[in-house]
């Protein structure tokens, strides 16, 4: 803060530093204003993050003034998931600018989600699925890295109808007119099945730190990001993965809300805050 502080005044900007805070300690705090009960900010978008409220006795290495509780910023992206990653997860991986860091969010961002799908669909267990001119068309069309947008995912797994014909069109628009059925369903499916273990290592994150907490009673988690507020079906299956791992009961206790923009909102409250 004090070379921020600095800077500003060596270039002559009215502005006092009040506070420094991330978006996913913003989200946190602009729900916090209308929830009193959140606990957690989480964003699932390009990138992921989550941070909690922990008791400071539980912070060994803290050193400054004394307080109750603490804001932990975790950057669970770099959680390191090299026990739990798949032959695909590895090459995208090897593949990255970044090989063995942010392996977490490599498995559940918005960033990655495409490269998971492209990987696997191009993979030699895969490809030949589909039909012969369908999966040529795959290979030429989507044979860099980086090249298949999470975007035509959440298209082709908004599409529930018979004939698939809304995938068909996005298909079509992104230059892969020759799809059947059958390829459109089997593309869906490894859609789904990407998309849905995104969402389940989300929950899994997030009742990890709700234990670490030692949460109990109604706790309201914060989220933003546009993968949890756009891509089809995300918020239900985590709710969904939240429920597989603490029950029913608990569950129903734990609220995932959408924090839209809370990383400026939250960050404005806590400048208003701050002494």
């Amino acid at each position: 803060m004090a070379l921020l502080q600095k800077e500003f005044v060596a270039r002559g900007i009215a502005l006092e530093v009040k506070a420094l805070a991330n978006d996913t300690v913003g989200t946190m705090e602009a729900a916090a204003y209308k929830y009193p009960k959140t606990a957690m900010g989480v964003i699932l978008g390009t990138g992921t993050n989550a941070a909690y409220m922990e008791r400071t006795s539980n912070v060994t290495k803290w050193e400054g003034e004394p307080s109750e509780e603490m804001v932990i910023n975790t950057e669970w992206g770099n959680l390191d998931m090299s026990s739990s990653m798949t032959l695909y997860d590895a090459q995208i991986d090897a593949a990255s600018p970044n090989p063995t860091q942010q392996r977490f969010e490599k498995m559940i961002s918005g960033m990655y989600l495409g490269e998971l799908c492209r990987v696997t669909l191009l993979s030699p267990e895969v490809l030949p699925a589909f039909s012969s001119q369908f999966g040529g068309g795959l290979s030429a069309k989507y044979g860099e890295r980086m090249s298949l947008p999470t975007s035509l995912m959440s298209q082709i797994e908004e599409d529930s109808s018979p004939q698939l014909a809304k995938a068909a069109k996005a298909l079509a628009d992104a230059g892969l007119p020759a799809s059947t059925v059958r390829d459109r369903v089997l593309l869906r499916e490894a859609c789904v099945n990407i998309s849905t273990r995104a969402a389940r290592l989300s929950a899994v994150g997030v009742v990890a730190l709700l234990e670490q907490m030692d949460s109990d009673g109604a706790t309201t988690v914060a989220v933003d990001g546009t993968v949890f507020e756009c891509y089809p079906y995300f918020k239900e299956r985590m709710e969904f993965g939240v429920e597989l791992l603490v029950g029913k009961k608990r569950a129903r206790e734990i609220e995932l809300i959408l924090a839209k923009d809370g990383s400026g909102v939250g960050a404005a409250i806590i400048s208003a805050l701050a002494k």
